[in-house]
Parts: C-alpha cells; sequence; structure tokens
C-alpha cells in the first residue's frame, strides 16, 4: 500500500487508520498491455488518431486512478474495482493496464490467462511508490511486531544472513 498522511489518519472503508513499517521496496506505476496502445499511454497521448483508442484500466480508489486523472481524458478511464483489474483487460473492457510492474508483467497476465502474442509493458514510471507492511492502527502491539520483523530483515540483509 502506497504511505499518505490520509491513509495514515484515518481510511474511511476500513473505519481505522493505519500503520506503515519503512519501505522495504520502491516500486513504480507503469503501463502494461496491447503494444501500440502502451506506445500511446507511455506518452500520455490519447486523444489523437490510433491513441484515441486507449482504454486504460486502473484499480477504483487507488493512488494510480488518482494520478491517472490528472494526466489523461476521463473517456480513455475504466475505473473498476480492485480484483476485476485482469478480468476487465482479459474481457476487452480495456487494451491497457496501469500498476506497479509486478502486477502488469506478462508473465503476470499470463498466469491470469492471458494468451495474446501483442502484449508490452512501457518505458516510462510514472510515479515511484514506496511499499511497506500495513496494519491497523488500533493494534499498536501487532504493528510494533511487524515493525521489528521488517527491521530485522534490514538488519540480516545488511549481514549477509540468508538463512
Amino acid at each position: 500500500s502506497t504511505h499518505t498522511m490520509h491513509r495514515d489518519v484515518y481510511q474511511k472503508d476500513a473505519k481505522s487508520g493505519f500503520t506503515f513499517s519503512a519501505p522495504y521496496l520502491y516500486d513504480g506505476l507503469v503501463f502494461g498491455g496491447i503494444t501500440e496502445y502502451v506506445k500511446c499511454a507511455d506518452k500520455l497521448d490519447t486523444y489523437f488518431g490510433k491513441c484515441a483508442g486507449v482504454r486504460i484500466c486502473v484499480s477504483e480508489g487507488s493512488t494510480a486512478h488518482d494520478l491517472l486523472i490528472d494526466y489523461v481524458a476521463d473517456i480513455n478511464i475504466r475505473a473498476v474495482a480492485y480484483g476485476d483489474l485482469y478480468k476487465a483487460f482479459l474481457e476487452n473492457v480495456c487494451n491497457v493496464l496501469i500498476e506497479t510492474m509486478p502486477f502488469v508483467s506478462e508473465s503476470r497476465l499470463r498466469k491470469e490467462g492471458y494468451n495474446g502474442t501483442n502484449y508490452s509493458t512501457g518505458k516510462t514510471v510514472l510515479k515511484n511508490e514506496p511499499l511497506c507492511m500495513v496494519t491497523r492502527e488500533d493494534d499498536p502491539e501487532w504493528s510494533n511486531f511487524v515493525t521489528w520483523v521488517v527491521r530485522a530483515l534490514f538488519a540480516a540483509e545488511e549481514r549477509n544472513i540468508t538463512s
């Protein structure tokens, strides 16, 4: 999850705030999908020629959705429920996805059932996001435990401890 001050204070649908560990990975938002449309999305061109046919699926309410609204015309955005991103792509609701690289890689799409031959991921990273462990704010003991596990993993990696 992306650490933002708003989420740290209160998340409406969870009826709680969250506590975040130190980030363990920074991963950026990229486009993945049908090659000709990914090239358009990478240039943020959704207006001219074939690029006018770009339809980008994004998880509704995500930081990717918020970012995309600033860059692309609403007519080209297909906001879908979080769990329906791949389904929407496979059913041709969209021809481009936006998410972090692990979620739009070709191998991930193949795992979800994509069997086409015209898939690629974009080269433009729109936003680097910190990935971290997230716990509910109302359980400080669990949050502290998770934080210390993450810190222990960092310390182990610095010392080349692998088992």
